[in-house]
C-alpha cells in the first residue's frame, strides 16, 4: 500500500502541467532576405540622365545601299521622356513623330543599356562576337542586315553599376555598334551579353517607331519678315 502515499504527488504534477499557459506555435524563420531587411537589397544599376537638353538616347543606322542616307537619327529619346521619330523621305510614313514616355518606360528603356560591359564594349569587340556566332552557326546561315549597322548613342550624367554605393563612369558618352542584329540575336552563350543586351535596347528603340499613340510634330509657323 505505500505507493498510494505518491498520489497526490502525481495529481499535483498534472494540475501544474494543466494550467501552464500554452506554448506559443512554432512559426517559419523569415526568408533570408527578409530577415536581413535593408541590409538585403542590392540597387539596381542605374544611369542618370543629363540635366540639358541633349538626347538621352538615339538610334541611327550607317551603311546599307542607300546613296544619301538621311543624317537625322530615327529615334531620339530626351532625359524628360520625350520622343522624336524621324522617318526619311524615302519611306512611306516620312516625316517627324512624337510621343511622350512615363519614368517607368525611359527606365525599362534604359535596362538594356544599364551594364558595364554593354557601356564599355567597344565596335571591334562587338563585331568580333558577332562573327564567332556566325562560324558556329555555319555557312548556311546569312545575314538579312545588307550591310547595314546599327548605331545607339548613349548620353548621361553617371552610370552606377548593381549594388555600387557611387557611380563608376561619369559625364557618360558612348557610341555602341552593332553590325550584324541577326547574330546578336542569335548569341546564347554567357560570354555574348553585352551583345545580346545591346541587340535586345536597339529592337526597344525600334519599338518606339511603331507605338500606335505617336503624334505628328507640328510645324512651326514661319515668321512672317517685316514690312519694308
Amino acid at each position: 500500500m505505500r505507493p498510494l502515499a505518491t498520489l497526490p504527488a502525481i495529481a499535483l504534477a498534472a494540475l501544474a502541467l494543466a494550467c501552464a499557459p500554452e506554448a506559443p506555435p512554432e512559426t517559419e524563420a523569415p526568408p533570408e532576405t527578409e530577415a536581413r531587411g535593408s541590409f538585403g537589397y542590392q540597387p539596381p544599376p542605374e544611369i542618370a540622365p543629363a540635366a540639358d537638353e541633349e538626347p538621352l538616347l538615339e538610334l541611327s543606322y550607317e551603311g546599307g545601299l542607300i546613296k544619301n542616307p538621311d543624317p537625322t537619327p530615327f529615334v531620339r529619346v530626351y532625359p524628360g521622356g520625350r520622343v522624336l521619330i524621324h522617318y526619311p523621305a524615302y519611306m512611306k510614313r516620312a516625316g517627324d513623330y512624337e510621343l511622350q514616355l512615363s519614368d517607368g518606360e525611359i527606365e525599362e528603356l534604359l535596362a538594356s543599356f544599364a551594364h558595364q560591359e554593354v557601356l564599355t564594349a567597344e565596335p571591334a569587340e562587338l563585331a568580333a562576337m558577332a562573327a564567332e556566332v556566325r562560324a558556329a552557326e555555319g555557312p548556311a546561315e546569312q545575314s538579312d542586315d545588307h550591310g547595314v549597322a546599327a548605331v545607339v548613342e548613349v548620353r548621361a550624367d553617371s552610370f552606377t553599376p548593381a549594388g555600387a554605393a557611387a557611380p563608376t563612369m561619369l559625364d557618360l558618352e558612348r557610341r555602341l555598334v552593332i553590325e550584324d542584329m541577326g547574330a546578336a540575336e542569335a548569341a546564347e552563350a554567357p560570354r555574348f551579353r553585352p551583345l545580346r543586351d545591346l541587340a535586345a535596347g536597339v529592337r526597344t528603340l525600334e519599338a518606339l517607331a511603331e507605338r500606335p499613340d505617336l503624334e505628328p510634330v507640328a510645324e512651326t509657323p514661319a515668321t512672317p519678315e517685316p514690312p519694308r
